[in-house]
C-alpha cells in the first residue's frame, strides 16, 4: 500500500493524538488541531517544542509493514500556562527500514530521470538529477523535482565506478537533501540489467573491503 505523506500523517494522528520522539530520544506527545497539505497544527506541554527541531514518528500501514514520519517544527507560540502551539512540515517518509541494512556504495554521477504518467498528452517527462548510493536492491538519486513514494521512474546515465546504467525504479521513502531544495529519494530496482546487476555487487563489495574497521 502506497500513501502520501499526508497520508501517512492522518494514520499517525489517528485519534488525534501521536507521540513523536525528537532527536535526543525524548518522546513528546501532541495533540493535533489542523492539518492541511504538508502541515500538521500542534498543541504541546510547555517548552518540549522549538523552531527547527526535528521530530519522528512511526505508523504502519498493515501489520508488519512500518514507515517513519519526519516533521520539522516552523513556528512555537504559548498559548496557555502549560500548553504551546506548534505548526509542524512533514520533511520526509520512510517505508520498510530494514532495506537500509544492504550494503551499499557512495557513488555519484548524473543521470536523466524520465517519469512516467497515464496521461496520453502527457505520457512522460525528463529531468535531471544524481546518483547518491547504490545497493543490489535499489539506490539513492538526488533531484530538484518533486516525486510521490510509489511513483515509477526510469533512470540512465553514467555512475562513477559502474558505467552507463539504464533501470526502471520505484520510489520507497523520501528525505530533505544537502542541498537547498534538492530531495533524496530511495528506490527499488524494478528492472536491470544482470550485467549492471554483477557490476553493481562488485562496487558494493569493493567499497565493503575498502572501508575502514571499527575497534
Amino acid at each position: 500500500m502506497n500513501l502520501s505523506d499526508e497520508q501517512l500523517a492522518e494514520r499517525l494522528f489517528l485519534g488525534g493524538r501521536a507521540d513523536l520522539v525528537d532527536e535526543e530520544g525524548v518522546v513528546v506527545s501532541l495533540v493535533r488541531r489542523w492539518s492541511a497539505r504538508e502541515w500538521v497544527r500542534v498543541s504541546a506541554p510547555r517548552m518540549m517544542l522549538e523552531p527547527g527541531l526535528t521530530l519522528t514518528g512511526q505508523v504502519e500501514t498493515a501489520p508488519g509493514v512500518p514507515w517513519t514520519l519526519t516533521f520539522e517544527v516552523d513556528a512555537v507560540r504559548q498559548v496557555g500556562p502549560a500548553v504551546d502551539e506548534a505548526e509542524l512540515r512533514i520533511t520526509g517518509s520512510s517505508i520498510y527500514p530494514e532495506r537500509r541494512r544492504t550494503p551499499r556504495a557512495q557513488v555519484g554521477g548524473a543521470l536523466t530521470i524520465t517519469a512516467h504518467y497515464a496521461s496520453e498528452l502527457i505520457s512522460q517527462r525528463q529531468f535531471r538529477g544524481e546518483f547518491d548510493v547504490v545497493s543490489e536492491t535499489g539506490c539513492a538519486i538526488a533531484s530538484a523535482e518533486p516525486f510521490s513514494i510509489g511513483e515509477q521512474l526510469t533512470v540512465a546515465g553514467r555512475l562513477l565506478l559502474v558505467g552507463r546504467l539504464d533501470a526502471d525504479v520505484v520510489i520507497r521513502c523520501t528525505r530533505p537533501g544537502t542541498a537547498s531544495r534538492t530531495t533524496i529519494y530511495g528506490c527499488e530496482w524494478e528492472r536491470l540489467e544482470s550485467d549492471a546487476l554483477g557490476t553493481l555487487r562488485r562496487v558494493v563489495q569493493t567499497a565493503l573491503a575498502e572501508a575502514p574497521t571499527e575497534r
